[in-house]
């Protein structure tokens, strides 16, 4: 079902995978050209930035334990265990830049070739439940598997085949569509 909004004046799609992934009618229609919408561009690069920020604010928060265990240690073995934590603390603060630098990397390629990659086919859940209260959610299509949230998960019907269209170095869905497989173009 499509809506007409009249405070924005653009078409809403009212599904599941809309809702799901956050799209409207002109995003689906760029990606179905190949391209990424701005706003979908806006989004990429939006939570890139929240990314990052939490990263920094706990690599702060790592570096204020070291100065702590630094600036509170007694002469002698203290000062060996302020070493192992620094070397750990440092490797964490490495760790996180490196991952939040791929990160970046990746969504800025795909903002800059602004180009989507389309998949087609039948879609398989799947999820990992690593600890009591998380769980991690995948969808695979083809030889691709892609994380997702459980809402997202839950949006795909099973026994459809779907069109999606990503983000190819982000690896990040931005719309999808159930293609009914009786259409012949």
């Amino acid at each position: 079902m499509i809506e007409t909004s009249k405070k924005k004046h653009q078409q809403i799609l009212d599904t599941p995978l809309a809702h799901a992934f956050h799209f409207g009618m002109a995003d689906l229609q760029d990606n179905q050209q190949g391209f990424i919408s701005r706003k979908q561009r806006q989004h990429l690069i939006g939570v890139t930035i929240a990314t990052s920020i939490l990263i920094g604010v706990l690599v702060v928060i790592a570096i204020i334990f070291l100065i702590s265990q630094v600036l509170g240690t007694q002469p002698g073995w203290g000062l060996l265990g302020v070493v192992i934590i620094a070397i750990l603390v440092l490797g964490f603060v490495g760790g996180l830049t490196a991952v939040a630098g791929l990160r970046w990397q990746e969504v800025l390629h795909d903002v800059r070739a602004n180009r989507v990659q389309s998949i087609t086919g039948r879609v398989r859940s799947s999820s990992y439940k690593p600890h009591e209260k998380s769980a991690k959610y995948y969808i695979t299509i083809g030889e691709e598997t892609l994380s997702v949230t459980e809402q997202q998960q839950q949006a795909f019907e099973t026994d459809s085949t779907y069109q999606l269209y990503i983000a190819p170095h982000a690896r990040v869905i931005l719309s999808a569509e159930v293609i009914n497989e009786n259409d012949s173009g």
